[in-house]
């Protein structure tokens, strides 16, 4: 064979050869591109990682701390409120009546006394706080006796805005706070008159206004006005003027 003749289907094979080529490349480019070279792919940069401390275990973010002020990301937590408590305590005063047949016949001052429940100076009284109210009026007068209980709930309220705050506790703002205050009450009379016929005991409905003073944070003086109905021929309203603490 001539070598003109070898030559020939060598260059048909590599036209064939270079063809195929062209037409794998035409389809790569259709298809989104030829795929880079390893060497033309850009590095790409990560973060470094924490120092390991000494241990081993990797550092933890430092975080920011509060100042003086409380600023921060972690401000400090807000202050543990104060929860007022039950308090319980003694009541001792006197009682003035109003009614000319009821002084006559019992005198004209008596002795009072009772048993106060309830916190004296608390956040309640800033926006108003109840009370349970009983309290004993007695007297005893040539061989006439009269006792009255007034039972009941109280209403006080601070003359003073704004005492406490908004919600806040009174002790601590101000040693003297004047209140008032109103009452509604159930009042049970006793009377024992002989001359009378009268040895009975009754129910009747009474209502009070009061004006008072909380002294620090465990003592209060207070003048009220009782009013009741009539029982047995007696009108038992009158002045009371009492102080009394809580413990």
């Amino acid at each position: 064979m001539t070598p003109a003749a070898t030559t020939k289907p060598t260059v048909r094979r590599a036209a064939r050869t270079a063809s195929a080529a062209a037409l794998f490349a035409a389809l790569l480019v259709a298809a989104g591109g030829a795929p880079r070279p390893a060497w033309a792919v850009e590095p790409t940069t990560e973060p470094p990682a924490p120092a390991a401390s000494p241990t081993g275990a990797a550092a933890a973010p430092a975080q920011s701390m509060p100042d003086a002020t409380g600023t921060g990301d972690n401000p400090p937590p807000p202050p543990p409120t104060r929860r007022p408590r039950l308090r319980v305590g003694p009541e001792i005063g006197f009682f003035l009546p109003t009614d000319d047949k009821t002084r006559a016949r019992f005198g004209s001052t008596w002795v009072t006394f009772g048993i106060g429940f309830g916190s004296v100076l608390s956040r309640a009284q800033s926006e108003g706080q109840f009370l349970l109210d009983l309290d004993v009026y007695t007297r005893s007068r040539s061989g006439n006796r009269a006792v009255i209980v007034p039972i009941g709930v109280q209403y006080r309220r601070s003359l003073i805005g704004g005492v406490g705050g908004s919600g806040g506790d009174l002790a601590g703002k101000s040693s003297f706070v004047p209140y008032v205050g109103a009452s509604a009450n159930l009042v049970v009379v006793d009377l024992r008159v002989p001359d009378e016929d009268i040895d009975s005991t009754r129910v009747t409905a009474g209502a009070g206004v009061a004006l008072g003073a909380m002294v620090g944070e465990a003592g209060y003086a207070e003048a009220r006005y009782l009013l009741t109905g009539r029982t047995l021929g007696y009108d038992t309203s009158g002045f009371t003027v009492s102080v009394g603490l809580r413990f």
